[in-house]
């Protein structure tokens, strides 16, 4: 890719040119008095999805071409700040962990950039670091400070998930998942 994204303390979303020899700056996004925890391209490269301390999901669009954006979706619910981010492969879902313990599935229509929640997953006992959709996006895996990392299966017809497994092997907290290409 020619732009990778990233999200800091400042309460920035920054998009930078890697084509160039310095790193070239191409946009900004300013989230409001909130850090950014988290940044995620769509699968399309048209969309980029942030978590932040303000407990906000959002959604942002970024043109190519004319290098400009603005936000066109922000998702509440989560009671307290989202710490990961994820993208399905279809791009049709946003998935977002947050230290209130669950973790928010969300909808996504890039024709209309219009989005809803579509289920909360719940179970655990403390919070949530890390979220990722597997390859073939009917799991996400989640990693927790409870040392836990969980697998869920997501059904985008039923628009319902599950926990299937749970993997406790780990003796401090997990803080990142991320599933094998295949």
């Amino acid at each position: 890719g020619q732009f990778v994204a990233s999200g800091s303390y400042d309460t920035t979303i920054r998009i930078w040119d890697v084509t160039t020899r310095q790193g070239k700056e191409v946009a900004k996004f300013v989230v409001y008095k909130a850090i950014v925890e988290s940044v995620s391209w769509s699968p399309c490269g048209k969309f980029l999805a942030s978590g932040s301390f303000d407990m906000m999901v959002r959604i942002w669009s970024f043109d190519l071409m004319t290098r400009q954006g603005k936000e066109v979706v922000k998702f509440e619910g989560h009671t307290h700040w989202v710490t990961s981010v994820s993208w399905s492969p279809c791009g049709r879902f946003l998935a977002s962990v947050s230290n209130d313990y669950t973790v928010r599935i969300w909808s996504f229509d890039a024709a209309t950039s219009q989005g809803e929640k579509v289920t909360v997953l719940k179970g655990y006992v403390d919070w949530m670091n890390s979220v990722v959709w597997s390859p073939c996006g009917q799991f996400l895996a989640s990693a927790s400070s409870n040392k836990i990392v969980y697998i869920w299966s997501f059904n985008s017809q039923t628009r319902r998930g599950k926990e299937v497994t749970k993997f406790k092997e780990h003796t401090m907290h997990v803080n990142s998942v991320d599933w094998s290409p295949c």
